[in-house]
């Protein structure tokens, strides 16, 4: 059936009844276009190319139903096509002027009916465009990176993009599935160095809260760094690129490769073509005459280095922040507690400057007897342990025990030990089958050696 109906003037049009599961989301009942020719012939292929949009359309909106933005924007860009249109949003249409406004008005009726809002909507771009979601953005990129897996295989294409959709995924279940536009850089300013925004994580199973922490003076120095970083890399290219030009390609796609593959490697500059000349070989020695046979075409490949700002930036935003974590709740560390904490241990940490001393040979070790070696190589020692609420000074684990050791310079010794047991230092180690020994050792700057330890225990799980 090609739906088509003869006019008293002789016009066609297009006349189709909406079927009844679609009418729900449609404001007629009845398609009725003017074809806009008298030929019997064109309008049966015009009526044949209206009725494959038609389904489309309602195919899409029997699928995605109309109420969401993207089935809407889907649905108004489809009507405007139907009427010969590209989609356009309103200030568009009124940029190209008078002819295109009333070329768009000629199908709606005079005056509008009731039943017509979808299609003033598609025609004069009162729909607007749905916002992209940040799930949506892989796909984005994978569309903006199509030229960099092309010459990939499967397996490297699929290496390449499982840790960039772990990132996303991993992105979203901390903020959201949201609009792109609702994401924003909202920062709560500490001082005039430092600045936070907070994020609720679970991680492991455990409620986190995380505080990504942007500094002043990181950011300063890191400005620093990218400019010599650039200018190291800019070297390396010139010296690559005259090495490029002085190779000889066999053809102008190969010579375009090489320069895609240099551009690869690097980091923050993009390679772009200056200039790609043929050179053409001819038959016979000398100057070649008019008529004389080409050879053979070697082509010669000339790049340009350009500065990737989007690249520095990124290298700048990422030098100036790091993450600090914690388990506790608001109630028992606010959010600038946490910094101030973080702080507040390389401050206890300065302390120890005096053992780097030689005077005090605690990078020198004595030992008396041999068997003692063996001993030494059963104990696993490790300084500066990491736990969410401090850092332990120093870990030693034997075969039986495990030594969690704080170290407090002219204080007491149960003040050090208090400090493991208030951090829990030792639930770093409680699922271990060890029992764990708890040891706070008391320094004394003036007299230069220890003047007491405490010790205590938990018992292994």
């Amino acid at each position: 059936m090609n739906y088509i109906q003869k006019r008293s003037n002789g016009n066609y049009y297009y006349r189709r009844r909406v079927p009844k599961h679609v009418q729900p989301f449609t404001d007629n009942d009845v398609i009725n276009l003017s074809l806009k020719t008298k030929d019997l012939h064109v309008a049966q292929r015009k009526a044949a190319h209206l009725s494959t949009q038609m389904e489309a359309l309602w195919d899409d909106l029997w699928v995605n139903g109309g109420n969401s933005y993207k089935a809407k924007y889907q649905r108004a860009i489809k009507i405007a096509k139907m009427y010969g249109f590209s989609y356009l949003p309103t200030e568009n249409i009124i940029d190209k002027g008078t002819p295109e406004i009333l070329a768009r008005l000629e199908p709606i009726e005079n005056p509008p009916q009731d039943n017509e809002n979808t299609k003033i909507e598609s025609l004069l771009g009162g729909v607007k465009k749905p916002p992209l979601m940040v799930g949506e953005c892989f796909a984005k990129f994978i569309e903006f990176s199509r030229a960099d897996l092309v010459s990939k295989s499967e397996g490297q294409q699929k290496r390449w993009r499982s840790p960039r959709e772990a990132a996303l995924n991993s992105f979203i279940s901390v903020v959201g599935n949201k609009p792109m536009t609702l994401l924003k850089n909202e920062w709560t300013v500490i001082d005039e160095n430092y600045r936070y925004t907070p994020l609720a994580v679970s991680h492991m199973k455990i409620d986190q809260r995380w505080l990504v922490v942007h500094s002043k003076a990181a950011k300063e120095q890191s400005q620093k760094a990218i400019k010599g970083l650039v200018d190291k890399e800019l070297k390396a290219i010139n010296k690559d690129l005259f090495h490029l030009q002085a190779q000889r390609f066999a053809c102008q796609t190969d010579a375009h490769r090489a320069l895609v593959n240099l551009s690869k490697k690097q980091k923050y500059h993009r390679l772009e073509i200056e200039d790609c000349i043929e050179h053409k070989q001819y038959e016979g020695k000398g100057r070649p005459k008019k008529d004389a046979q080409v050879k053979s075409t070697q082509w010669q490949m000339i790049g340009k280095a350009i500065v990737d700002e989007a690249a520095k930036q990124q290298y700048v935003e990422q030098k100036s922040c790091f993450v600090l974590a914690t388990n506790a709740s608001k109630k028992d560390l606010k959010n600038e507690s946490i910094l101030y904490h973080y702080k507040a241990q390389s401050h206890a940490e300065r302390g120890f400057r005096f053992l780097k001393e030689p005077l005090f040979f605690v990078s020198s070790l004595f030992i008396k007897k041999p068997s003692r070696i063996d001993a030494l190589l059963m104990m696993e020692v490790d300084v500066e342990v990491r736990t969410n609420l401090g850092r332990i000074d120093c870990t030693v684990v034997t075969e039986q025990f495990v030594y969690v050791i704080e170290f407090k310079l002219n204080g007491t010794e149960e003040a050090a030990l208090d400090q493991i047991e208030n951090k829990s230092y030792w639930q770093k180690y409680q699922m271990n089958s060890k029992e764990t020994i708890l040891l706070g050792i008391a320094f004394a700057q003036d007299a230069r050696n220890i003047t007491g330890f405490a010790a205590g225990h938990v018992l292994s799980t």
